[in-house]
C-alpha cells in the first residue's frame, strides 16, 4: 500500500502532459488522457487535479492489457500507468510507463526520477475529495481478441498445463482457454502477491 509517497509520483509523471519540453523527441503533447491500473487513492487524486487529464481505471490486469488498451475500440486512451511487481521478489513493485503509445525509458526515466525526489514532501491538499475516474473494461476487451485471433484452436485436442505462478495471467488466460474449451491443467492461476508456490520469474 502506497505512502503520501505516491503522491509525489502521481505529480511528477504528469509533467510529460504538461509541457512540450519534458518530451525529449520534441513532440507536441496535446491528447491527456492516462488509465490507471489498481491505481490508490492519493495516486488518482494527484493525476485528477489538473484537468483536462481523463483516468481510466483498469482493475487488477495482466501486463500485456496495460499495452492493450493503449488502441481499445471503446475508450480513446493513448497514455498508460501500470502498478506492477512484474516478477520481482513480492516486496518489490514499480511503474510501466507509456506517453503517446511510446516507451517511456532512458533518460525520460531518470528525469521522472529526479522530479519525484524534489517533490516527494509535497502535501496535494487541492486534490478533488471525490474524483471521477471511469472504468475501462480493457481486460474483456483483451479476451475477446484473443479469443477471435486464436479460434482456429478450439477444441485442441490434447491437454496443456499452464502455471501462472500466482501472477495475474490466470484471470485472462482461463477465460481464453475456456470460450475456446481448450482442455487444461491450471497451475497457480490465483493472484497471490506472496507468491507462495515458488517464485514468479517465467
Amino acid at each position: 500500500e502506497f505512502s503520501w509517497q505516491s503522491v509525489g509520483f502521481a505529480n511528477a509523471v504528469k509533467q510529460p502532459f504538461k509541457s512540450r519540453e519534458s518530451n525529449p523527441q520534441g513532440e507536441s503533447m496535446t491528447q491527456k488522457q492516462i488509465n490507471a491500473k489498481d491505481s490508490p487513492k492519493q495516486s488518482t487524486d494527484s493525476l485528477k487535479n489538473d484537468a483536462p487529464l481523463q483516468i481510466y481505471d483498469l482493475g487488477m490486469i495482466p501486463t500485456p492489457i496495460a499495452y492493450f488498451s493503449l488502441y481499445s475500440k471503446i475508450a480513446q486512451v493513448d497514455s498508460s500507468i501500470m502498478i506492477t511487481g512484474s516478477h520481482n521478489p513480492p516486496e518489490y513493485n514499480g511503474f510501466k510507463i507509456t506517453i503517446l503509445k511510446k516507451p517511456f525509458y532512458g533518460k525520460q526515466i531518470r528525469a521522472l526520477g529526479e522530479r519525484i525526489m524534489q517533490r516527494l514532501g509535497e502535501s496535494n491538499t487541492d486534490s478533488p475529495q471525490n474524483p471521477q475516474i471511469a472504468k475501462l473494461n480493457a481486460l474483456g476487451e483483451y479476451i475477446d481478441f484473443l479469443t477471435t485471433h486464436f479460434a482456429r484452436l478450439k477444441n485442441f485436442p490434447h491437454k496443456v498445463a499452464f502455471d501462472c505462478g500466482n501472477g495475474v495471467a490466470g484471470i485472462a488466460l482461463k477465460s481464453v482457454l475456456d470460450n475456446l474449451q481448450i482442455p487444461y491443467l491450471p497451475l497457480f492461476f490465483e493472484p497471490n502477491g506472496n507468491f507462495p508456490n515458488h517464485h514468479p520469474d517465467p
